[in-house]
């Protein structure tokens, strides 16, 4: 059984920008599409499947993403002739004639959702219908961003998952994040459909490993998710809970946002990174963090025990603030109008471990720099 430790925070709507010390980008953009393919082992068509799926990404560089699954209520998905065992139970629900085909009641492989979106009644598609949906969808706006970081630590076994979701418009609905870890350039001796054999084994792209969001439809989020809103989660997954033993140079980390609130979950958007040290985030980075920016500001350690060195450089700085998760200031000081400055702050200016954000302003610009206290 896995092991998965979540921390939550959610940050309210403030004034101040989120700079790209965070993971998430900041500037309104359009949406990313997940794809979630289903396939299996003696079923004659999903190698074409397999290679439409991955031509749409390759069409869409970084802005597709593909979790192929391998449920168990499928004859399809039944290992044979010393085939690898894919199966995972997590995906049944997914794959039930009345949530995937409300329409038709019909499931079929390969197929593939396209950010869960409904077309002509059901949101199970062929793979006729992947790459126009797929296009359509990284061509709308999205009303949130979303940033993730994964750490892996060798010596524990954990991956440690950060996401930060920052809303670009108002979303009334409820919503939840989803977090799950592929694999990719798995061999197998033995698919249907191909050629495979001993020494040609069939090579499998974007396999669903776990799910590292405690809940079947993920996680809620409970921060607001207003305009100018960051929400953020850590995941610390142990890997050696995993159903199978998990490459970790193969694999990646796969974060979406899911409307609770619609009969069908739509997939607002999602993002992808590698899961040994990746980063990545969907919408626009904003320009508080340029090069030009008049204000340097350098946080150490980071994270911290609360014992933080904290230098600036800029002229004419002349406040720093910092806050809580909740926009709530815990410290904050006037600065003499001079081009260096250096503080120091110790644990006791920090009530509980968590994520803080220090802020520097000037007469004309602000820079935020995001900390973290353990």
């Amino acid at each position: 059984m896995k092991k998965t430790t979540l921390f939550f925070a959610g940050l309210l709507g403030m004034a101040f920008s989120i700079n790209a010390q965070t993971i998430v980008n900041t500037g309104a953009g359009n949406k990313h599409a997940v794809l979630e393919e289903f396939t299996g082992t003696s079923c004659s068509n999903c190698p074409a499947g397999h290679t439409e799926a991955s031509n749409i990404s390759a069409s869409n560089p970084g802005l597709v993403h593909i979790i192929a699954y391998g449920p168990s209520n499928s004859s399809y998905t039944t290992p044979v002739n010393g085939a690898t065992d894919f199966r995972r139970p997590f995906a049944n629900a997914f794959y039930t004639g009345s949530y995937c085909s409300p329409n038709s009641g019909s499931r079929f492989m390969p197929s593939a959702f396209v950010n869960r979106k409904l077309n002509g009644g059901d949101i199970l598609q062929s793979r006729t219908a992947w790459s126009g949906m797929a296009t359509s969808t990284i061509a709308e706006s999205a009303p949130m961003n979303i940033g993730v970081k994964s750490t892996y630590n060798s010596s524990a076994q954990t991956l440690t998952i950060d996401v930060e979701v920052f809303y670009t418009s108002t979303v009334t609905a409820n919503n939840n994040i989803n977090v799950m870890i592929t694999e990719d350039n798995i061999t197998s001796v033995y698919q249907a459909g191909s050629s495979a054999n001993a020494s040609n084994p069939y090579v499998y792209k974007h396999t669903f490993r776990e799910n590292v969001t405690s809940q079947q439809w993920g996680d809620p989020v409970t921060g607001a998710t207003t305009s100018g809103s960051l929400v953020t989660k850590q995941y610390v997954f142990d890997l050696s809970t995993a159903i199978d033993p998990i490459t970790i140079a193969e694999a990646e980390v796969v974060a979406f946002i899911l409307n609770d609130d619609a009969s069908n979950k739509e997939i607002y958007t999602g993002i992808s990174a590698a899961a040994n040290g990746g980063q990545a985030s969907t919408g626009v980075a904003t320009s508080i963090n340029e090069l030009n920016n008049p204000i340097q500001v350098s946080v150490y350690p980071n994270p911290s025990n609360g014992n933080v060195s904290i230098n600036i450089n800029g002229e004419n700085t002349n406040r720093i603030e910092i806050y809580n998760v909740l926009g709530e200031v815990i410290y904050t000081q006037n600065l003499l109008n001079k081009s260096t400055h250096k503080l120091q702050l110790s644990e006791n200016n920090f009530k509980s471990k968590g994520v803080y954000f220090v802020k520097v302003t000037n007469n004309t610009s602000s820079i935020t720099e995001r900390l973290i206290i353990q």
